[in-house]
């Protein structure tokens, strides 16, 4: 069983900026293939993500949290196998 729950954003949407965006397809279809999460509790590991990803949106080829100094929070990255189909189950 997964330790991990999904919330709703409490936080506004932010624009995004052109020039960060994709400009290859390779590029496109990574990015179609990942996933960030902020506000990950710092008692969960990559494990704990790759299994809450694997059981909604498939199978996921790696997860990686970056800890933030400014808060008891974490981010994280998962790489899905295969692009997301419009969106994840969760």
């Amino acid at each position: 069983m997964c330790p991990v729950r999904v919330l709703r954003s409490r936080t506004a949407m932010m624009p995004v900026n052109r020039e960060l965006l994709p400009r290859s397809g390779v590029e496109r279809e990574r990015c179609g293939r990942t996933v960030y999460v902020a506000q990950i509790d710092e008692r969960l590991d990559a494990a704990d993500v790759r299994c809450f990803f694997s059981k909604f949106c498939g199978a996921c080829t790696s997860a990686s949290l970056q800890h933030v100094l400014q808060c008891v929070h974490t981010i994280a990255e998962c790489m899905l196998r295969n692009s997301l189909q419009p969106i994840c189950g969760a």
